[in-house]
């Protein structure tokens, strides 16, 4: 998402390497984000194109990743109180991206919490600052050219957010390093004597999402045990519990299942009809063709 990446065929090759050790169900959702940025940058030219023909070029640089939704992280969704000058540009984006044959039947959300932004400011010392930050970030500090001073509270009102989130993207903009918003009894309102050596001043993104990931990673291992404990026994038809858990251990290679985590899975996997246990012997498991 960050477009740092050296090489596409480089990480395309490890994918590869990864599918062959560790099976499709590990690797398809890490190729369905790679395709999404692939096709996202002939859109973005396209839609460039599109805003070039109709003079559309105005203060706001604007870059929009279509992303298909399975593919990638869950976020919190927020009904956010963006911008006008945003808001417009996403419109015209939406009213782009609709007037497409293969897009009709398709439906765009928007997804603030990948966001980035780089937002000219001047403060009242007069410097200026080009300051890197979040969508959240800059829809907070935007709250700031109508208002002096706002509490936690108002903050969140505006923006749509709900207390935790809001709490961890103001605190982002106060901390020592880059103290752009100042608090004073329970008040925020613009650190006018806020400094920086950098005409760039990078803001820490909060991690908002630690729960929502935990979950992904747990089903993400899940999926590839499953995976796993359908390609050995396809291949052994019957194997005793015990020497089934040890070969899905030596076989993952991207992380070691315990216990817990193999009985579980391989449980779902009686419940779907994928595999049974003998009627004379529950610790021998037989694979259902």
């Amino acid at each position: 998402m960050s477009e740092r990446s050296e090489s596409i065929d480089y990480e395309r090759g490890i994918v590869s390497r990864l599918k062959v050790n560790c099976g499709r169900a590990v690797t398809d959702s890490i190729e369905g984000m790679m395709n999404d940025l692939e096709l996202g940058k002939e859109q973005a030219k396209r839609y460039a194109e599109h805003r070039q023909t109709k003079g559309a070029d105005g203060p706001v640089e604007f870059d929009v990743k279509i992303l298909t939704k399975t593919h990638w992280p869950a976020y919190k969704f927020f009904n956010l109180s963006v911008p006008l000058e945003i808001n417009s540009c996403m419109e015209d984006f939406a009213s782009f991206y609709k007037s497409q044959p293969a897009n009709h039947h398709r439906e765009l959300n928007w997804n603030f919490a990948m966001g980035t932004a780089v937002v000219n400011a001047k403060l009242p010392s007069g410097n200026k600052y080009d300051l890197q930050v979040s969508t959240y970030q800059m829809c907070i500090l935007y709250l700031f050219n109508h208002y002096n001073e706002l509490t936690l509270e108002e903050i969140a009102d505006h923006m749509g957010f709900d207390t935790e989130t809001c709490k961890k993207n103001v605190q982002s903009l106060t901390t020592p390093r880059a103290r752009l918003i100042s608090v004073t009894e329970g008040k925020f309102k613009v650190n006018v004597k806020f400094q920086s050596q950098n005409r760039r001043v990078q803001f820490p993104v909060p991690i908002l999402e630690a729960a929502v990931r935990r979950e992904k990673v747990t089903q993400d291992r899940s999926h590839a045990v499953d995976a796993a404990l359908v390609r050995v026994m396809k291949a052994r038809k019957k194997m005793q519990y015990n020497d089934l858990r040890l070969e899905i251990v030596t076989l993952m290679r991207t992380f070691k299942p315990d216990d817990a985590l193999i009985k579980k899975r391989v449980a779902s996997l009686v419940e779907r009809d994928y595999l049974e246990t003998d009627k004379n012997d529950e610790n021998l498991i037989i694979y259902k063709a």
